[in-house]
């Protein structure tokens, strides 16, 4: 289903793909197998490339929890794909999206391999390679008086190659030992120097427990709930301070159809929305993680894609704060 959901996941096939992502991002530390929580990251990051703006959260906090996993192989898992993600966004996606489930011509050699086969050579490169050994190894036709040719023929054949099968798990056991933190480089000569894609500071992450905290950052907490009486109360008696108040376009008239997934895949919920009159009205509230409570009024002309957008809070001297996190989520429209 994991795999389905990450490379089937655009929003014209399975639409709801990232809030049954994030359900299961939110309960990771209830998962106990190993299997699903590695297939839950690469899900992830397959869905992030065709969706980014709904999942940046929900990947964020999926990195958080995965290089903190007690299970080292888990914690190289997401260590590897976020350095993918630090070095090139675009090789990251190529890298990723390069691995699907099995063939179907293997999934077809597996079935015909008997059961009692596999098992008998269960403990070897047999699982590996889906076959039984005979179809992998060469085998030379031996006689018991041949000790001679048998031992010459040992001695001619040539040294493992790096392209062996088990260099490759012993590839895999270097970047395991490799990989006790999780670090942000600062050498902008990377890539023209990495911006977290996040709002995440892993920089200051370690996988030990005297790892200092990240430092706090503006953010809305998950399923935020008010009813149409307090919104409306507020609402009424609330000041827009200068901040408060200001338009931004849409790059196209028709991208006001995203909006309302967008802001909502970012803990935005909607209290109410409409048209008339030529004019798609939206009214979204957000709580920060100090239970304040924060409105939005969005009026957008369904002919330009031109918004006016009204903030109000309580929480006053935090509408700037609530402004720039509502323009940075809903940047990918503008």
């Amino acid at each position: 289903m994991l795999w389905m959901i990450g490379e089937y996941g655009r929003y014209d096939t399975i639409r709801d793909a990232p809030h049954i992502l994030e359900s299961m991002i939110d309960g990771y530390s209830n998962e106990p197998s190993v299997a699903v929580r590695k297939e839950l990251l690469t899900s992830a990051m397959k869905l992030f490339f065709k969706r980014p703006p709904e999942m940046q959260a929900s990947l964020g906090r999926l990195f958080e929890a995965a290089v903190a996993d007690p299970r080292i192989d888990v914690r190289d898992h997401a260590s590897f794909y976020y350095r993918l993600l630090q070095q090139d966004v675009n090789e990251a996606a190529r890298v990723v999206q390069c691995s699907p489930s099995m063939s179907s011509e293997a999934r077809v050699a597996l079935n015909s391999v008997a059961k009692e086969d596999l098992f008998a050579e269960f403990n070897s490169l047999s699982i590996v390679f889906n076959k039984p050994a005979l179809k992998f190894i060469d085998v030379h036709s031996e006689s018991e008086g041949d000790s001679d040719s048998d031992e010459e023929e040992v001695k001619a054949q040539p040294a493992p190659t790096q392209a062996s099968a088990m260099d490759a798990f012993e590839v895999t056991n270097v970047i395991v030992e490799q990989t006790p933190t999780v670090s942000t480089p600062t050498d902008s000569s990377v890539s023209g120097g990495f911006t977290d894609p996040f709002g995440m500071d892993f920089a200051s992450m370690t996988l030990t427990e005297s790892a200092p905290p990240a430092a706090p950052r503006f953010g809305l907490r998950e399923r935020p709930t008010c009813d149409a009486k307090t919104f409306q109360d507020i609402w009424k008696t609330a000041q827009v301070p200068p901040e408060g108040k200001f338009n931004l376009s849409l790059s196209a008239p028709a991208k006001v159809r995203e909006l309302e997934p967008l802001v909502k895949a970012n803990n935005f919920a909607t209290m109410a929305n409409g048209s008339t009159n030529g004019i798609h009205k939206f009214y979204f509230y957000g709580i920060d993680h100090s239970e304040n409570l924060f409105f939005l009024e969005v009026l957008v002309q369904l002919s330009s894609g031109q918004m006016q957008v009204t903030a109000k809070s309580q929480a006053q001297s935090l509408i700037g704060e609530f402004v720039e996190h509502f323009k940075s989520v809903i940047s990918p429209l503008l």
